[in-house]
């Protein structure tokens, strides 16, 4: 999650497989009860919920963290690669 910005339709069908781990019975005829909405749980536990995290949100900040190292640490591996390739496209 800290390298690529995930696709809507794989945070979708991660959360169900969340969703089915807490709520379902095993069977799958049988829906579990679902208690509280997922907007609801992904509050934090001071203000009652359960702090499951938005897949989406932490996926952004996920990226943005790796963003801010690449932009601040120069001797990073991945950051001098760069300037490296971009220095070569700048050549031709």
């Amino acid at each position: 999650m800290s390298v690529y910005l995930l696709p809507n339709k794989l945070v979708d069908a991660t959360e169900k497989m969340i969703n089915a781990f807490w709520w379902g019975h095993g069977d799958s005829t049988r829906k579990g009860l679902h208690w509280l909405s997922w907007e609801r749980l992904s509050v934090h536990k001071n203000f009652g919920g359960m702090r499951f995290k938005d897949l989406t949100s932490f996926n952004m900040a996920m990226l943005g963290k790796q963003g801010w190292k690449f932009q601040v640490d120069n001797t990073s591996l991945v950051s001098r690669i760069f300037k490296h390739a971009t220095s070569l496209i700048v050549i031709f």
